[in-house]
């Protein structure tokens, strides 16, 4: 994962007003893994990828860049 979409979903989960182990239950996986994520330590999937943008898209959010 590049830096611009650890960012990008740091970014979304503060826009949704979600704390990281909120974010986590949203999106089915654990609090660790989004803590990974935002520091660009690992990568969502395309499929959590797809969920977030769905999300985003109903909150009026801007999607995350695959």
């Amino acid at each position: 994962m590049n830096k611009n979409h650890a960012e990008q979903i740091k970014k979304a989960r503060t826009y949704l007003n979600l704390t990281q182990i909120e974010f986590a239950s949203l999106v089915g996986v654990s609090p660790r893994t989004v803590e990974a994520w935002e520091i660009n330590r690992s990568s969502p999937t395309r499929t959590v990828f797809l969920l977030l943008n769905r999300i985003l898209k109903e909150n009026g959010f801007p999607p995350v860049n695959l």
